[in-house]
C-alpha cells in the first residue's frame, strides 16, 4: 500500500519508486500514520449498518485532531509530538467501540446529547457508564500502545483538578489534545454537536505557549492537508 500511494499522483511528482523506505520518506511518517489509521478504521464495515454513527465523519475528526496535534507539538520543539499524533488519532476510539459492541446505548448517548446539547463524555457520566476515552485506553493498552499515548487517551476529557500527580508531566500534551479537539469542533471536522461559534480559550492558549497568529497558520495548513486527504481518501 504504501509504495503504491508513494507513486501515486498526490505523492510521485511523475518519479515512480520500488523502495519501500524512499516511499515513506516522499509520504511522511505523519500522513502514512494517518492513510494506514484510516485503513484500520474502514475494515469496520458492521458501521455502514448504523446510521446514527457516521465513520467518514469519525474519521475526519480522528485526522484533523491527530495532524493539529502534530503540527502544534512540532512548533513548540516538544519531545513527545508523534505520541500526540498518535493519542490525536485514538482519542475517540471508544465511541467506535461502543457504536459496534452496544449500538442501543449509543444511540441513546447521541440522542441526549442532541436533546439536552452536551458532549458524550458528560453524556456517559451521567447515564453512569464507562466512559469512550476509558474504553479507548483499555483497548489500545491491549494493543501495546506506549504508556504515554494511553494515559493521553484516558484522561484526554479528565478536568485538569481531578488528574493524578503521576501524569502531571504530560500536562502540556493534554492542553494541545484539548485545543485541537476544541477546533476541530468549531471548524466542524467532527461527528457530533459542530458549533462553529466554540470560542478558543486564551488562557489555554497562553499554557501551551503559542500565538494564535501562529495557530492559524498551522491550521490553514492543516484543514489544506484534510482536504487533500479527504478527496484522497473517499473517492
Amino acid at each position: 500500500m504504501g509504495r503504491t500511494l508513494a507513486n501515486s499522483q498526490l505523492y510521485s511528482k511523475g518519479t515512480k519508486t520500488n523502495n519501500l523506505k524512499d516511499a515513506i520518506i516522499r509520504i511522511g511518517v505523519t500522513n502514512l500514520t494517518t492513510i494506514l489509521t484510516t485503513e484500520y478504521y474502514s475494515q469496520y464495515k458492521k458501521i455502514d449498518g448504523i446510521a446514527f454513527f457516521k465513520l467518514k465523519e469519525f474519521n475526519q475528526h480522528s485526522i484533523f485532531v491527530s495532524k493539529l496535534c502534530f503540527e502544534i507539538a512540532k512548533s513548540l520543539n516538544l519531545d513527545r509530538k508523534f505520541d500526540l499524533m498518535i493519542a490525536g488519532m485514538f482519542h475517540d476510539i471508544g465511541l467506535l467501540i461502543r457504536a459496534i459492541s452496544q449500538p442501543e446505548k449509543m444511540e441513546l448517548l447521541i440522542e441526549k446529547c442532541k436533546n439536552e446539547k452536551i458532549n458524550f463524555y458528560t453524556s456517559e457520566i451521567n447515564n453512569q457508564l464507562l466512559t469512550h476515552d476509558q474504553l479507548g485506553a483499555n483497548l489500545l493498552e491491549k494493543w501495546g500502545f506506549n504508556r504515554q499515548v494511553v494515559e493521553l487517551v484516558k484522561h484526554h476529557h479528565t478536568p485538569t483538578q481531578h488528574r493524578t500527580s503521576s501524569i502531571d508531566y504530560l500536562s502540556k500534551e493534554f492542553d494541545i489534545l484539548e485545543l485541537s479537539n476544541q477546533i476541530s469542533i468549531k471548524y466542524s471536522f467532527g461527528f457530533h454537536n459542530n458549533d462553529p461559534h466554540v470560542k478558543i480559550s486564551q488562557i489555554l492558549l497562553d499554557k501551551i505557549g503559542i500565538s494564535k497568529d501562529a495557530l492559524n497558520t498551522l491550521l490553514k495548513e492543516v484543514i489544506r492537508n484534510i482536504n487533500v486527504f479527504s478527496s484522497a481518501l473517499y473517492i
